[in-house]
Formats: structure tokens, sequence, C-alpha cells
């Protein structure tokens, strides 16, 4: 089986979605499938890359088709649209240079990607999956993002077109399937298909942590992290208000690991709020660093603004768990984050837009440190059993399979 998937994110990228679709293809090769990857260039990786209009490159057995876009600040809506532009231009000339596919896989980044792979699952006569990770334009209106009617009329076409003609729609949670079947996607299409941890790159490491010695936190110090992409749907503005505000509990700090649209706003607010001793902002940490930053905190903080549950599914959460870490999930309560965090007693929940419910969940979560790790114990215990990476993978590949045999 040739498979073939579609996202401007690939390693070295250090965003989630490419670093899952790496682990992914290089499984499925490990399986004995042909994997061919047609990717951009990262955000996040500057200067290595020179000009190319097309790099091809095989690693770990996988056909990577690495593609030219341009690197513009993702802050402007304009920049974003050139960027845009430059990846799908490039995209069309990557077709010659396919091998004939089984199965075509498309996912969202950026989100006009399924008219291309669908349409070019449909000339070459491939099954074509359409791989849900954010549901456009809803995600993008509920965050402000975007109100030009034709822009949002293109987003709309391209989801449904992707829904309409795909032979099989994954999705990564019951919240997603909810909002993917009000589009009108027939059930009978729809595959919920999570995302996962390496549970073996990703584990506690909770004594002698590396990572607070190297930047200077003390044994008894409470660290309370964000780590992922800084941008609109995190509303991250009111923990700055709320570590404020507990600037009077002792040994309290925060920690923000990533990058995003929102970082350069974010740090001059916190220069302004004057937490230069509480607040810690550290660039993507490296993928084989990765188990000790997530452990390092005594509680992860998985926020989404309101309205925008299963429009997306934060898939750092199953790294968290893989660290031995609770969670508190700031989101709309009937997203798959809190149904998990409720199953497996694993983390807390507390309801978006409130600085002042945040701040409560944050005391508590300090005055009552045994729940916490009884918390993490139990996260590491439901990866393991069920959001491992060799239990997700296998399921996709399950998936993709079945497709190719059941094909006329």
């Amino acid at each position: 089986m040739h498979v073939v998937f579609f996202n401007r994110s690939y390693h070295p990228d250090p965003e989630a979605s490419g670093q899952n679709l790496t682990e992914l293809a290089e499984d499925l090769v490990a399986k004995g499938e042909q994997v061919s990857v047609v990717c951009g260039r990262s955000y996040h990786v500057k200067g290595r890359w020179g000009f190319h209009v097309l790099k091809i490159q095989m690693r770990n057995g996988v056909r990577i088709i690495r593609v030219f876009n341009t690197q513009l600040p993702k802050s402007s809506f304009a920049l974003r649209l050139i960027n845009l532009g430059t990846y799908l231009a490039d995209c069309l000339f990557a077709l010659f240079f396919l091998r004939r596919p089984d199965v075509v896989v498309s996912q969202t980044d950026p989100p006009l990607l399924p008219l291309l792979a669908g349409s070019y699952a449909r000339l070459v006569g491939a099954r074509f999956v359409f791989s849900v990770k954010d549901v456009y334009p809803d995600l993008a209106v509920e965050l402000g993002e975007i109100s030009n009617p034709i822009w949002l009329k293109l987003l709309q076409f391209a989801t449904r077109f992707g829904l309409r003609h795909a032979d099989l729609v994954t999705v990564l949670g019951e919240d997603m399937k909810e909002k993917v079947l009000r589009k009108g996607c027939a059930p009978e299409k729809i595959r919920i298909a999570r995302d996962w941890a390496d549970t073996e790159r990703i584990r506690p490491r909770k004594k002698a942590n590396q990572f607070r010695r190297r930047h200077g936190f003390a044994r008894e110090d409470f660290i309370v992290m964000y780590s992922g992409n800084l941008g609109l749907s995190q509303r991250l503005e009111s923990l700055l208000h709320v570590a404020r505000r507990l600037q009077g509990l002792q040994n309290v700090r925060f920690v923000i690991v990533g990058e995003g649209a929102a970082k350069g706003k974010l740090q001059g607010m916190a220069a302004k709020l004057r937490l230069d001793s509480e607040v810690l902002f550290l660039p993507y940490q490296p993928k084989e660093s990765l188990g000790e930053s997530l452990s390092a905190a005594d509680l992860h903080l998985i926020p989404l603004a309101e309205g925008t549950a299963g429009f997306i599914v934060p898939c750092k959460v199953y790294s968290i768990m893989a660290s031995g870490t609770p969670y508190l999930a700031v989101m709309d309560r009937e997203s798959d984050v809190v149904r998990i965090a409720n199953e497996h007693e694993c983390g807390m929940w507390c309801s978006p837009g409130s600085g002042e419910k945040l701040e409560q969940s944050i005391r508590r979560a300090y005055e009552n440190r045994e729940s916490l790790r009884a918390m993490g114990r139990n996260g590491r215990r439901a990866v393991l059993e069920q959001f491992s990476r060799r239990i997700s993978t296998d399921r996709v590949h399950r998936i993709l399979n079945s497709l190719v045999q059941e094909a006329p």
C-alpha cells in the first residue's frame, strides 16, 4: 500500500501536527507500507532551508517532498495568505513527482488543502481520507480571526468538499465528531483516530529534573506550565493576570513554553505587569528533552477559548499524561479533554473566560499537591493502556488497510 500525506508541517518542525505525522509515517513504513509526504518549510526552523522550489529526500524510509513556502510572520492575516498561497502553488508542482498512491490523506494545515488533495486522489483513482485536525471556518470565526465573507465561503467550501468527497473522514475525538456530523458528513464515513504520546520517549522524570535545575527552580517551587502553540485559541492573557494576583503565593512560578503569533504580545504584557520573576518564557523544547520539560511542571494548563471545543482538540494532553503530570483543562465542559480528565481522574476542569475561576483552580491545586501526584500517576496509566503511539498508529494502519481492501 502506498500512502501519500499532505500537510505543511513535518519533521523537523516542532509543531505538534508535524511531529505526530512524522511518527505516523515512520510507523507505517515499519509495518511494510510505502509512504510519501508532501510538506512545506517550518515557520519555527530558520536558516537551514535555503531557496528551493522543491526538495526530495528520504528519511527513515519516508519519501519527503518538501515544497517552497514563505515563512512570513503569522501575526498578519495578509502575510498568512501569502504563506498559504506559496505552499499550495508549489504543491501543484509536487504532484508531478509523486508515484501513484493507493490512499491520499489530507490534513488541515492549511485548511484549503482538501481541495487539492481530494482532487488529486480522484484524478489518479486513489482512495481519499480527510484527516480533520481543525474544523474550518468555524474555528477561525469563533476566534475572530476572519470576517471577510469571500474567504469564509472559500474555507467552508474546502471543508465541505473534503467531507463530501472523502471515502473516509477521521476526527480526533467525540466532540469533533459531533461538529463534523452537523456539517452533513455521513455518519458511516467517520472514524475516531485520536492523537497519541510516545510513551517510550516521554516518561515521568520528577526526581532530579534537569529542566528545573537548568532554569534555576527550587525543589519547593510550584510550577504551572503551558507548553505548545502561542496562538489566538489559547487566550493566555488571562493567565498573566492570574499570575499577578498570585504574586503573594509563595514559590508559585509560571512557565510558558512555545512559539506563535501571540508570543510578542504576551511578553510585552508580562513586562507591563512586572512579572519578570514570576513568568518565564521559553522557546519550543527539543523533542529529545520533551519528557524532562513536561515532567518539570506540577500542573499543566490546557486552555481553549470559549466556544472552540470540538473545532480543535489539543493533542498535547497525551504527552502531558505520559509525563505523569496532571492538567487543568480551561475550556468548554463538553470537550474531549475534559471527558478524559473525568474518566481517568487525571486532571481538573475550569470554565473558560473567568480569571477568578482560573485563580481559584490554581490555588486549589497548590494546596492539594498529593492529589495532583495521584492524578499524574492515573494519567500515565491511561496513556499506556489507551493512548500510546503504538496503539494509536496501529489503529490508523488498520483503518487505511481496510479502506484499500474495500476499494471496488
